[in-house]
């Protein structure tokens, strides 16, 4: 096997592996809230956040993270806004 074939498999297997590269969605009643979903999608099916932070931006291209908790029992979530888009979710796990 080439070099080259060897290099990009592992980059590949890399990838894959990394936490980032496994998108969290958020289950909020039926729905799933996943990234690229409208702010308005989480509004309607999640309601307001517990805690909602502008962490930096203009009106239109304003970054918030919003955070949802959906029991006592289970790991606060922060979803990451830019505009009117969710970009990240994440899990806090502490």
């Amino acid at each position: 096997m080439p070099h080259h074939w060897i290099r990009f498999i592992v980059l590949l297997i890399a990838v894959c592996l990394h936490p980032s590269a496994h998108a969290l969605s958020l289950r909020c009643g039926s729905a799933l809230i996943q990234v690229g979903d409208s702010k308005l999608k989480v509004m309607r099916n999640c309601g307001d956040p517990m805690y909602r932070d502008i962490v930096s931006g203009a009106l239109d291209s304003r970054v918030e993270e919003w955070i949802y908790q959906r029991s006592s029992r289970d790991f606060p979530y922060v979803l990451t806004i830019r505009g009117h888009k969710v970009i990240r979710i994440e899990r806090l796990e502490e």
